[in-house]
């Protein structure tokens, strides 16, 4: 991964049950650098879950971000994932929601 040598194509969301290990979940699409990019996991069981995710382009993949650890109290929740490649590494943000259903509102 070089962020200078190649446009960024895309980033892969990781997600685990113990800290620092992850499994690939999912994939955005870079949209350019105006549009921050969105991904929202839902249908996960209770429990903790670890996020990670990394930015890629044609020379590889980054770094994975800073891990986000988050608590799920009910099978009906949500999480949206805000993300943006910056430098070596990515940089994540994260909201819990009550239901997939409260995007956007």
């Amino acid at each position: 991964w070089d962020p200078t040598s190649e446009a960024l194509t895309g980033y892969y969301i990781y997600r685990g049950t113990q800290p620092g290990v992850h499994d690939r979940i999912g994939e955005a699409s870079y949209l350019g650098p105006a549009t921050a990019p969105i991904y929202t996991i839902s249908g996960m069981d209770i429990g903790t879950y670890y996020i990670a995710v990394t930015a890629y382009n044609a020379s590889g993949e980054s770094l994975k971000s800073n891990e986000i650890s988050v608590n799920f109290t009910s099978c009906n929740q949500a999480l949206l994932l805000d993300f943006r490649a910056k430098g070596e590494k990515v940089d994540v943000t994260a909201q819990k929601l009550a239901s997939p259903e409260a995007i956007g509102q």
